[in-house]
Parts: C-alpha cells; sequence; structure tokens
C-alpha cells in the first residue's frame, strides 16, 4: 500500500485485469495519491500470483481482498477495477457492500473465462 501525505478519501483499491501486475499501476497510483492511499495487490490468480482454477470464479480473490483489508485494519474502500477485474469488483460489491464506499468497473467482464494456458 502506498499511503497519501494528505489522504481526503477512504483507500483506493485498484484491481487489474487479464496479465496485469500490481506494478502496471503505477502512473494511475500516482495521480491518486494526492487524494487517498492506494492498494494495488495481485490477487490469487493474477500478476506474479498461481492462477486459480477457473470453477473458482471470483470468490477466491474476492475473500482474498477482504481478509487482506481485514489484516490492514482497512474498514472501506473505493474500487476501481478494470477488464476481468471488474468481475473481482461487481462480486465484492454482492458479497461485502459494506466495505465500498465508491466503486468503477472499467472494460467490464460478465465472468472469468476458463485459461488457455499462460
Amino acid at each position: 500500500m502506498t499511503c497519501a501525505e494528505a489522504p481526503v478519501l477512504e483507500p483506493v483499491v485498484l484491481i487489474g485485469g487479464a496479465l496485469h501486475r500490481k506494478e502496471d499501476w503505477g502512473r494511475v497510483e500516482q495521480g491518486m495519491l494526492a487524494s487517498a492511499d492506494v492498494l494495488c495487490p495481485d490477487l490469487p490468480g493474477w500478476g506474479e500470483a498461481d492462477l486459480l482454477p477457473p470453477y473458482l470464479g471470483p470468490d477466491v480473490p474476492v475473500e482474498s481482498l477482504v481478509r487482506l483489508l481485514d489484516d490492514l485494519g482497512i474498514e472501506r474502500v473505493n474500487v476501481f477495477a478494470g477488464s476481468y477485474g471488474s468481475s473481482v469488483g461487481y462480486r465484492m460489491a454482492q458479497t461485502h457492500p459494506e466495505r465500498i464506499g465508491r466503486m468503477v468497473l472499467a472494460g467490464t467482464m460478465g465472468g472469468i473465462p476458463r485459461s488457455r494456458g499462460r
């Protein structure tokens, strides 16, 4: 997590899509740091983390994110999720609406398709 000098908004969580890594958010993260702390996790199945079997869907990454927020003592976040990450953000809103202040979904996906190898 990267901390803002004087945050005025709840922390922002960035959830990327296929082949995104937490390091890919650099410029976006820097722009948000003027207003909020920013968290860019590689959730299970993303970035450098191990692949997940497709039958698990977005529930495992969601629960991992909620656990991470709990461990960091963060009650509510603003979520920006893109591409395949949008299904994780959407599922989090369904299962943990009290944890989300605001949410933006970009390039939304209806689900996470079966992997063809990586």
